[in-house]
């Protein structure tokens, strides 16, 4: 009797075996069926006008750290932060250019506390050889100039900050790092 027990035993091991691994077939070809992946053959296409605008940086940062106030003439003869803007693109462009705080230079010159209020600040902004525009930084946020480029036009551009001539001790000591900033414009 126990030899059929025994039997029995591997019988019903070698049924659970082999209804296991069909199991585990089915399983696997269930899987492969479901998860077929088909490829289209349609071709996406989008199509833009070229609007490149290039900035050339003629000349190192934009600071002004342990300097002296001075009047629009002296500060007028400063040497230029120098750069050009060109646009190697098919249409015109609008544009903007304005300065703004270097956060990342405040940093690494560790004077983050030490910002200059740009009230105190005067700029002259010459665009080629024209005249050039002396004003107060923040009589305009910072905005430089707003116009528009032609397609392959190059514009040479000068820009010489200081602080005026009527800047109080309390702002000695302090530091302006600033970096230009360029955005085209969109147009109707």
């Amino acid at each position: 009797m126990k030899k059929i027990d025994n039997n029995k035993k591997e019988n019903k091991l070698g049924l659970l075996v082999l209804l296991f691994s069909i199991i585990i077939c089915l399983m696997t070809i269930s899987y492969a069926a479901l998860s077929n992946v088909y490829r289209g053959q349609k071709e996406n296409t989008l199509t833009t006008e070229t609007l490149i605008l290039k900035l050339n940086e003629k000349s190192k940062h934009i600071s002004l750290s342990n300097t002296t106030p001075l009047n629009d003439r002296k500060g007028s003869m400063l040497e230029p932060y120098t750069f050009s803007l060109q646009n190697v693109g098919k249409k015109d462009i609008n544009y903007q250019i304005s300065i703004v705080n270097d956060e990342n230079y405040y940093v690494t010159d560790q004077c983050t506390t030490k910002k200059l209020d740009w009230s105190f600040i005067r700029y002259s902004f010459t665009e080629g050889n024209t005249t050039p525009i002396i004003n107060d930084l923040s009589n305009n946020s910072g905005i430089l100039k707003t116009g528009v480029i032609s397609a392959s036009q190059e514009i040479n551009y000068s820009l010489r900050l200081w602080l005026k001539d009527t800047t109080t001790n309390e702002q000695m000591g302090k530091h302006l790092h600033v970096k230009v900033k360029v955005e085209a414009i969109q147009s109707n």
